[in-house]
């Protein structure tokens, strides 16, 4: 535990190992030791319970940030590449709202995951600590805000998905390559900018 640390950047993304629509990956900043009742992982958290708790974060935080990976990026370069991408914005935007009184020295960024040597490739420009931590979602709240985040803001495209392609039950399952989502691709086939390239090659 470093002493000199005494704010975080949670970093957490929803929806990578989807078939279908956008992922989004969130950053948030707090203060160290920043906790909040009832925030946990959002895999954790029904979808009402994320409605409240984003609300209540929002308040809470210093700042948020949310970017996008959408299935055109992914066509464009590649999952792995806009993973990167979208991690490194949700980053800097957050960054853009550091308090002027706040130096990097003196902030961590965790990101959930083991991370690529190409996002680590990325992040080395910014002058602060960066760990990658495996379910850090599950036990560092900041980490476990940002996964709230970017699953609401998933949510909402999947819900307005499911709207326009109600044949496909997005509501249901969010785009993941459930049986009854392989089967509604197969009688419904997919649908261009919506579902992503190779879908029928991935497993959820």
């Amino acid at each position: 535990t470093n002493p000199r640390i005494t704010h975080l950047i949670g970093v957490d993304e929803s929806g990578t190992g989807a078939f279908a629509g956008s992922f989004f990956s969130s950053a948030v900043l707090t203060s160290r030791y920043w906790a909040m009742d009832g925030v946990q992982d959002s895999k954790k958290t029904s979808a009402h319970s994320r409605d409240v708790l984003v609300e209540l974060i929002d308040e809470e935080v210093i700042c948020h940030a949310e970017a996008p990976g959408t299935v055109g990026d992914i066509e464009k370069i590649g999952q792995a590449a806009a993973w990167t991408n979208s991690i490194v914005r949700a980053v800097e935007d957050v960054l853009k709202y550091l308090p002027t009184n706040l130096t990097l020295s003196r902030v961590a960024i965790i990101i959930d995951g083991t991370g690529s040597a190409t996002l680590r490739e990325k992040l080395k420009h910014i002058d602060a600590l960066t760990m990658f931590v495996k379910k850090a979602d599950e036990f560092v709240p900041t980490v476990s805000a940002a996964s709230i985040f970017a699953k609401f803001h998933r949510d909402i495209e999947m819900n307005l998905l499911d709207k326009k392609f109600p044949q496909y039950n997005f509501n249901q399952h969010a785009g993941y390559g459930t049986e009854e989502h392989r089967a509604a691709i197969k009688k419904y086939g997919r649908i261009p900018h919506v579902h992503r390239p190779c879908t029928e090659d991935k497993r959820s």
